[in-house]
């Protein structure tokens, strides 16, 4: 991730005397910024490209050097100085199991390998049967200061020099630790795009592209969640169904791309039954068997999320004007007079109510409760939730009823609390972004464009970036899971007495004004949470229409 410059060496320089003539040829050395040939100044990775044949004997065809769609080092030295370097160490050496990434949303490595000249035409006609790459990073002590070492800044502690020598070789190719053998493919089959330059270092932009508004998914049919003896969640097939019906048929989504990330878990379930319910011209299924690395109860990084989202804007990001990656809970709610998010952002755009500079649409996220006119007595022997219906002491969803109506319960009135940009999700132009981390828009096309301006932490500047209006736009309903087990001893928690520890919703009935009419209901209960006249008056009934026959038939296929 930090960038080093080097330079290639001629078969008779001085640094190969002594060498076989075998040996002198693809010969590298570290370099200084004003020693690097000019297209190495920012690289750290070789790329060397091969053809293998049916005897297995290869033969060389070209090489490379990675290209960066931004210096991270740079970027993150021009976020501030509140920011720690890039890469830090411990603190403590014998802290094996804190955290150490700061920096974690600059943990996914982006590179492009351009293809060699001599060999683009095969590729582009598909003859790769035969064509492996290898890659052989070029290994050196990480920097440990904030400043780093580019075209762009130096730190003036670093002196290559004395760092590096000026006659460090780098080993040859065949003597590096490298990965050896990557086939170089064909264009996906589900690769809708059509776009992308053999040898491009920057995001390809297509004129004409095939969609307007898309979203990213990375979900699994089973999953386990954070912490010491999870057990395995099941749920995401009724929740995809469900979230699939509201956002190809509700908010009009073009398209959705599915990472599955089921056989990172299990090989017993598969989300392809309910995927096989809608147009294969509107859902692409991309097999992501990449497992987390961290899921311990102490907060641990997504991995294979995070690649997941990555790819989607990389892979399919030339070919939409607008793209979101958010999950299987959080439903886009159209506002006001809009009936789905197409014909918003389309009109918006056009009239200029979102205007041409704005390219990132942020929505705020809080977290609501079930509702409990949706939900049924829960019990289960072994999970303190009673033994029978008559003793349940728990509470879970109505089969009958949708994810989205029951969680129709939030805290607080629209506009959302400031404090809801935390968890915000960002429809966004994947043309103008070059790093989007789950929330945030890390990354953008400015730095390479005003290489002397600071980069914004997090919140990117106005009017880049803009908050959707809840009242008159559209809002975000983050419609996540609460556990039969953490609705126990409902009853007694929810009364008159127990407004703030209550853990469901008992809504403000939508023609009455909080604190100028009652404040309990007729059972007694505590109005604790607000719901969407938008959602239960108008969504809500449309997507259980639409949601009918395609769960008859999921039953019937099964």
């Amino acid at each position: 991730m930090q960038t080093v410059p080097i330079k290639r060496l001629d078969p008779d320089d001085e640094l190969l005397k002594g060498l076989e003539p075998k040996d002198r040829q693809h010969r590298y050395r570290l370099a200084s910024l004003e020693d690097a040939d000019p297209d190495t100044l920012e690289t750290r990775f070789i790329c060397h490209f091969h053809h293998v044949s049916s005897s297995g004997e290869r033969l060389f065809l070209g090489e490379t050097f990675s290209a960066f769609p931004y210096n991270y080092e740079d970027v993150n030295y021009r976020k501030g100085p509140r920011l720690k370097p890039m890469l830090t160490r411990p603190e403590n050496q014998e802290d094996f199991n804190g955290a150490h990434n700061d920096q974690v949303w600059n943990s996914v490595l982006q590179f492009r390998c351009p293809i060699p000249e001599k060999i683009q035409s095969m590729v582009r006609d598909g003859e790769v049967q035969s064509l492996v790459m290898d890659l052989v990073p070029i290994r050196t002590p990480p920097r440990e200061t904030r400043e780093g070492y580019s075209p762009y800044r130096k730190d003036p502690a670093f002196d290559p020099s004395s760092q590096w020598g000026q006659s460090h070789l780098l080993p040859k190719v065949q003597d590096s630790g490298r990965w050896a053998n990557i086939p170089i493919g064909c264009r996906s089959p589900v690769d809708r795009s059509n776009a992308g330059s053999l040898t491009q270092e920057k995001a390809v932009t297509l004129k004409e592209k095939k969609d307007y508004l898309v979203g990213c998914l990375w979900a699994s049919a089973a999953f386990t969640t954070r912490g010491p003896n999870a057990a395995l969640d099941t749920s995401t097939a009724m929740r995809l169904l469900e979230w699939l019906a509201f956002h190809l048929y509700i908010a009009k989504l073009d398209h959705v791309y599915i990472y599955d990330n089921t056989e990172a878990h299990t090989d017993k379930v598969s989300l392809q039954p309910i995927i096989d319910l809608f147009p294969p011209d509107r859902i692409t299924r991309i097999p992501w068997k990449h497992r987390v690395c961290n899921n311990n109860f102490k907060g641990g990084e997504r991995s294979s999320q995070y690649t997941a989202e990555a790819s989607c804007r990389l892979r399919y990001g030339p070919s939409t004007e607008w793209m979101i990656f958010f999950d299987t809970d959080e439903y886009l709610i159209p506002q006001g007079n809009w009936t789905d998010l197409q014909d918003w952002l389309r009109t918006s755009t056009k009239t200029g109510a979102i205007s041409k500079e704005t390219k990132i649409l942020s929505f705020f996220q809080t977290r609501p409760f079930p509702r409990l006119d949706f939900m049924e007595p829960y019990y289960n022997r072994d999970g303190g939730c009673g033994e029978s219906v008559d003793s349940a002491n728990c509470l879970a969803k109505r089969e009958s009823a949708t994810f989205l109506e029951t969680y129709d319960c939030e805290t607080t009135p629209l506009p959302k609390p400031q404090f809801g940009w935390r968890a915000q999700k960002q429809i966004y132009q994947p043309e103008y972004v070059l790093n989007h981390f789950v929330h945030y828009t890390m990354v953008t096309q400015r730095v390479n464009e005003h290489p002397d301006e600071r980069v914004p932490a997090f919140l990117q500047r106005a009017p880049y970036e803009r908050r959707v209006n809840e009242l008159t736009e559209a809002f975000m309903l983050h419609a996540k899971t609460k556990p039969p087990g953490q609705t126990r001893g409902w009853k007694r928690l929810c009364n008159a007495l127990g407004k703030q520890t209550c853990p469901v919703g008992i809504p403000w009935p939508l023609n009455v004004t909080p604190n100028q009419g009652p404040v309990l209901n007729e059972d007694g209960y505590s109005f604790n949470c607000f719901q969407h006249s938008k959602i239960q008056n108008e969504v809500a009934p449309r997507l259980r229409e639409i949601l009918k026959p395609l769960q008859a038939q999921y039953k019937e296929n099964l």
